[in-house]
C-alpha cells in the first residue's frame, strides 16, 4: 500500500486509488519474507483461517483500490512472483467495498453490506 513502492519502485500510477475494505478476505503476515529487512510479507486469507492477524474474530481486509492498466497489473504480478512454481503469489477475485465519502466503511463485519456499493476487483494471495 505504501505509494512509494507502487509509484516509486514499480512506476506504476493508478488512475484512481479509494480507501477499501475486503468483507470476504483477512489479513495476514503468514509468507515468510527476508530476516532482518522485511521478515514477512502481507497477503490475504479466508475468514477462520488460521494465519489471520487477530485469529478467528479477525476483521475484514483494509485496503486500497487501486485502478491501474492491464499492462501495469501485468508488470506488478511479474514483480511479485505469480505464475512462479517456488513462491509468490497467484491472483484472486475478490469482492470490495469502497469507502463512503466520508471516510467511513459502511459494511457489517464478515458479512459486509451495510449499504455500501460492492466491486468486483483481483488481489495477490499466497498460494
Amino acid at each position: 500500500m505504501a505509494p512509494s513502492v507502487l509509484t516509486g519502485r514499480r512506476r506504476v500510477r493508478p488512475r484512481v486509488s479509494l480507501p477499501a475494505a475486503a468483507p470476504g478476505l483477512r489479513l495476514s503476515f503468514g509468507m515468510l519474507g527476508f530476516p532482518f529487512s522485511e521478515p514477512a510479507f502481507a497477503t490475504v486469507v479466508g475468514p477462520g483461517h488460521p494465519l489471520a492477524a487477530g485469529g478467528a474474530d479477525a476483521p475484514p481486509a483494509h485496503g486500497v483500490l487501486h485502478v491501474i492498466t492491464r499492462e501495469d497489473w501485468a508488470w506488478v504480478c511479474s514483480t511479485e512472483g505469480v505464475g512462479s512454481s517456488s513462491a509468490g503469489y497467484q491472483v484472486v477475485e475478490a469482492a470490495v467495498e469502497p469507502y463512503e465519502s466520508g471516510g467511513q466503511w459502511q459494511g457489517q463485519g464478515a458479512a459486509g453490506g451495510g449499504g455500501g456499493r460492492t466491486l468486483q476487483a483481483v488481489t495477490l494471495q499466497v498460494g
